[in-house]
């Protein structure tokens, strides 16, 4: 993961979680693990976190599993920083991008703008698709099936069901201008 910081007097940083420095602090490690903390106030934080050798524990297939050990924050932009950041990317997408005077989590808006944009208007569809073959399944509750069909669990099915009758129709998106 690369993660870069860009700041208004065009100066900017690279943060590359690829090349650990000296890997001999994680002897036995199987795996490194880095978290980004954007949201909040305070510095923007790069965790790392480390896997070393599995334990005699089982996991549900069979395989020894390998506990998550804490490793280091590293501070990739302090609180004075933060008034000269314009945004942040992790390996070419923004995460985090300045909006006026404020901060948008882009993770958060472009989940947003997929749900309104591609999920709920081709979910529609698909409802309404399935909803006309309900006749054709035998027996069950036919909400579990077109649940299953779709691949959703119950509450993610009725969530969709929910936003596909208050999505507005395209015309009525223009009327109100």
């Amino acid at each position: 993961m690369v993660v870069k910081t860009y700041y208004d007097n065009g100066h900017f940083d690279v943060f590359d979680t690829v090349s650990l420095a000296d890997a001999s602090e994680f002897k036995g490690s199987r795996l490194a693990n880095w978290s980004l903390e954007i949201g909040g106030e305070g510095p923007l934080l790069l965790n790392l976190y480390w896997y070393p050798n599995a334990s005699d524990e089982a996991g549900p297939a069979g395989l020894p599993i390998a506990f998550r050990q804490d490793g280091w924050s590293f501070v990739i932009a302090d609180e004075n920083d933060r008034e000269h950041l314009l945004k942040v990317t992790v390996d070419g997408e923004a995460v985090l991008l300045r909006a006026g005077s404020g901060f948008v989590d882009c993770c958060r808006f472009d989940h947003a703008v997929e749900l309104a944009d591609h999920f709920v208007p081709r979910g529609s569809r698909a409802l309404a698709f399935l909803e006309g073959m309900r006749g054709d399944w035998a027996g069950g509750d036919p909400d579990e099936e077109l649940a299953r069909v779709l691949g959703m669990d119950p509450e993610a099915y009725s969530w969709l069901t929910d936003a596909a009758g208050a999505y507005p129709d395209e015309g009525d998106r223009f009327a109100a201008s």
